[in-house]
């Protein structure tokens, strides 16, 4: 069971939690072992999601169908799919996905045992593709694209 400022996140229909103001310089050191705190809890948190997907074996085809889902831009890109409407799949859709899933296959940090033929691989390449190979306008969008879901 999370804590209670980590529940608000996954209850708030923006997916944002408000946080207490401090005043004064005490106040203020409150606040930051309080966010540190969470920090360093979701940092635990991640990292035994992250150790069980290394342990969860996915078929090249699986691969796909999640890169299919984690790449797509919008609503209607995932309704198509899902309905497996390969004529409604945009060119660049259809080019993001192929570069996904070359870099999840030969990439080397995709070879390693951790990563090859497991559900954390997939996770692994979805990231790897935005950090490393797509290109931004700046270093905004790039932390933008990375860090937000839109769907």
């Amino acid at each position: 069971m999370l804590p209670k400022y980590l529940e608000c996140s996954n209850e708030e229909p923006d997916g944002l939690c408000a946080h207490q103001a401090y005043g004064g310089s005490d106040g203020q050191v409150k606040g930051s072992a309080q966010t540190f705190g969470i920090s360093n809890l979701l940092a635990d948190k991640m990292e035994e999601v992250f150790n069980r997907w290394s342990r969860v074996k996915i078929t090249d085809k699986y691969l796909k169908q999640l890169i299919q889902i984690a790449v797509a831009p919008n609503r209607e890109t995932l309704e198509a799919v899902r309905k497996g409407d390969e004529d409604g799949l945009s060119t660049l859709y259809q080019n993001t996905l192929e570069q996904v899933l070359e870099y999840a296959l030969s990439s080397p940090t995709q070879q390693m045992e951790t990563t090859k033929g497991t559900l954390f691989g997939a996770y692994n390449a979805v990231t790897g593709y935005h950090q490393n190979l797509r290109n931004y306008k700046d270093d905004e969008s790039k932390f933008k694209s990375i860090c937000t879901v839109q769907v």
